[in-house]
């Protein structure tokens, strides 16, 4: 079972009480993935929400029929990091891909479903999750920004 102090540190679950705490735990899977590995893919069916245990996760933007690349890497996420919010929000497709970077990662899956079941059956949680979910996707786009305005122009 996921530890509550890991999900005390995960932003999306800031300011929830132990009570509310408890309940996300009953919504989580442990996997391991290796170095290389996909974890999925741009177009994939995003029924679910990750966090970083352990490891490094890169979210890149895949070329159409070209392997994968380290230049095409939108953003890296590590420890107590979400990632996957599309799992969230409709059309519920991931615009990304994930790859496992480091020798292992292990990660947290959450099902949507659940997850969903637990904001119907507890509004207050479902609010405040969702306010931290725009407030992580407003500080990536906001980084991607910058990054892309520190780019040279391409000719």
């Amino acid at each position: 079972m996921i530890d509550l102090d890991f999900l005390k540190k995960v932003e999306l679950f800031k300011y929830l009480n132990d009570g509310q705490l408890a309940t996300v735990q009953g919504c989580c899977q442990e996997e391991t993935f290796q170095q290389g590995d996909k974890l999925f893919a741009e177009g994939d069916k995003a029924d679910h929400l990750w966090m970083v245990l352990e490891g490094q996760i890169d979210i890149r933007f895949d070329l159409p029929r070209q392997p994968t690349s380290e230049a095409n890497n939108i953003s890296s996420v590590t420890d107590t990091m979400a990632f996957g919010w599309s799992g969230l929000v409709p059309p519920n497709k991931y615009t990304l891909s994930a790859y496992c970077v480091s020798r292992t990662a292990k990660v947290v899956k959450m099902t949507r479903e659940c997850l969903l079941k637990l904001f119907e059956d507890d509004t207050a949680m479902g609010y405040r999750v969702m306010t931290n979910v725009n407030a992580v996707v407003s500080r990536r786009f906001q980084q991607l920004q910058g990054t892309a305005s520190d780019s040279p122009p391409r000719r």
